[in-house]
């Protein structure tokens, strides 16, 4: 019983581990567009991880949209992505909001943005801890 206990509290302590890393995207001016890359697009390495936290942001200064969808592709070998999300994100205007995603059997991630609301624009955060 002592043993299974010291396990929970062993994986417990690697997924609040001080060590992790924190990404940052960004979208900035996108308009009303669908598959829009992040300002700076990049894959993201998820191989050994199990779950990652996607916090999405509108509440930038020049943001006025108020459907904006976070795409995250997948890629089980880190070349070839999804060319469909196989999840998505929504953040309306002003929210600030996280979701945990399963990766355990990705090699890599890649997102896009789609600002649905039309005569808007977004100014889109997203962070990813890993």
């Amino acid at each position: 019983m002592l043993q299974e206990i010291i396990g929970v509290l062993n994986k417990i302590l690697e997924r609040i581990s001080p060590t992790s890393t924190l990404y940052r995207y960004t979208w900035t001016n996108t308009g009303a567009n669908v598959g829009v890359a992040p300002d700076i697009n990049y894959a993201l390495d998820v191989s050994g991880c199990e779950v990652i936290a996607v916090q999405s942001d509108s509440l930038a200064e020049g943001n006025t949209s108020t459907n904006f969808d976070i795409n995250i592709h997948g890629s089980v070998d880190g070349i070839i992505f999804d060319t469909v999300p196989f999840t998505y994100h929504n953040v309306g205007n002003d929210e600030r909001k996280t979701m945990l995603v399963d990766v355990s059997k990705l090699q890599a991630i890649k997102l896009t943005g789609d600002n649905n609301a039309a005569d808007t624009t977004g100014y889109i955060i997203a962070l990813i801890r890993k």
